[in-house]
């Protein structure tokens, strides 16, 4: 953990958590193209295989990981290193989206979900990949402010830091368990857990006054609720005789 460490904050980012994260979606997709299938829409239907694939596939990521925060540490100047954490992890955290988007098969192509029963205000396929792909970068810009302006003296920043990583780890996880395992009732407890951790941190970073922090995370509220409307519609309507 220390290795990340230089006279700056970076010295206390957990980077096996972010590392083991980034796997979660690269791994996985390394593995999907090797078994070679053939029919797009099949994506998605061995949860065990996706997710068993991951532990290799974080192994090599988190040496990766480990390299880079030895450069930043041991060669790279601090204020370069600086600029660096805001570019590399709005980065990291749109790769890792994409990469859970197309490991799970989220979206119209997924055969289970398109069958699903849509709200009449469900927007068109391409709003999502755009929304998500703001979100994601938004909170990479949060994500980096906390790795590099947080003085982490006091347990309500460290707690900050903690809830903000168990909401992104949440939105990584959501679409294996609605997409790729197919549980409408894990997807709908999800989505409502991601909108009230986001909240909390709202709150938080506002009785902070960490006002880009707290304007950051709140495009994800408005979002999160509108996608909770869409998941419990079709929910409620699959439920329905």
């Amino acid at each position: 953990m220390q290795e990340c460490g230089r006279q700056t904050h970076t010295s206390r980012v957990p980077s096996s958590i972010l590392g083991q994260t980034f796997a979660l979606c690269v791994a996985t997709a390394s593995i999907r193209d090797f078994e070679g299938r053939k029919n797009s829409r099949d994506r998605g239907s061995t949860p065990r295989t996706a997710f068993c694939s991951q532990f290799g596939g974080a192994v090599v990521i988190c040496n990766v990981y480990r390299k880079y925060c030895l450069y930043t540490k041991n060669i790279m100047n601090p204020k370069v290193a600086r600029i660096l954490w805001y570019v590399f992890t709005p980065l990291l955290l749109l790769g890792l989206g994409f990469g859970s988007s197309y490991v799970t098969n989220s979206g119209n192509s997924n055969d289970w979900y398109s069958d699903l029963s849509q709200a009449p205000w469900t927007p068109p396929g391409w709003v999502f990949s755009v929304v998500w792909s703001i979100l994601y970068i938004l909170l990479g810009v949060v994500l980096a402010r906390s790795i590099v302006e947080s003085s982490w003296k006091t347990n309500f920043e460290k707690a900050q830091f903690g809830l903000l990583l168990s909401t992104i780890v949440l939105i990584l996880v959501w679409p294996f368990a609605y997409f790729l395992a197919k549980s409408q009732v894990a997807g709908v407890v999800l989505i409502s857990i991601i909108v009230a951790a986001g909240l909390a941190y709202c709150v938080m970073t506002g009785l902070d006054k960490k006002w880009i922090e707290m304007g950051c995370t709140l495009p994800l509220l408005v979002w999160g609720g509108f996608a909770t409307s869409l998941a419990v519609y079709a929910l409620v309507k699959s439920k329905s005789p």
